[in-house]
């Protein structure tokens, strides 16, 4: 998330550099137009014989052409601003939160891994958010829960190794009731491939 937030800020930033160059090259090549076609001072000496009306109409029109130009150069950072607020709101809840219902210390652990270890296989997110889940709730999965949890996942989730997850996971011990041995979370998962196999063709 913190990755796409820094690429679409420097978009963003690119975008506006890019609009103010543009502007301004606009600028320019309009002032250097009208110098050179001498549409400027004809403009002026028009002016002087239009009516009244005519000359506010002009007034009016560029008025509001100069407020929406203003209104689009600020709408993105209006964006930023209110994102930026949102942001520091959600942050300021969270502190409090964490500080009015601590984190039990046993789930501290799995917490540090996922935002210290940038490069963690999708199986050991997966195993130490669940674990995290767990300990911070005080609702454990069973085995048939952790074993559904992992076929949802595999079925979303390209690559997804289930007998690694679930090796993680019986590592960590947060299994409700009984630890099964790798080989039946393995013989159980085996069982359960082929029908996820012919579910997958079905569908496509």
């Amino acid at each position: 998330m913190e990755s796409q937030w820094d690429n679409g800020l420097g978009i963003y930033l690119s975008g506006c550099v890019a609009a103010f160059v543009l502007n301004c090259v606009i600028w320019i090549f309009t002032w250097l137009s009208t110098m050179i076609t001498g549409q400027r001072v004809f403009a002026k000496n028009y002016i002087k014989i239009m009516p009244q009306d005519g000359q506010k109409t002009i007034k009016k029109a560029s008025r509001g052409c100069l407020i929406l130009f203003v209104l689009l150069s600020w709408a993105g950072f209006a964006f930023i601003a209110i994102s930026f607020v949102c942001d520091l709101i959600s942050q300021v809840f969270s502190l409090l939160r964490s500080w009015i219902n601590p984190m039990p210390d046993a789930a501290r652990v799995f917490e540090y891994r996922l935002k210290s270890e940038p490069d963690m296989s999708p199986e050991a997110v997966w195993a130490n958010l669940k674990s995290l889940r767990a300990v911070e709730s005080g609702d454990y999965p069973t085995v048939s829960e952790a074993l559904s949890d992992l076929e949802e996942t595999a079925g979303d989730v390209p690559g997804f190794n289930i007998l690694k997850a679930a090796t993680l996971l019986n590592e960590y011990g947060i299994l409700k009731y009984t630890n099964p041995s790798i080989a039946d979370v393995k013989k159980e998962a085996d069982l359960q491939a082929p029908s996820r196999r012919m579910t997958h063709e079905m569908d496509s």
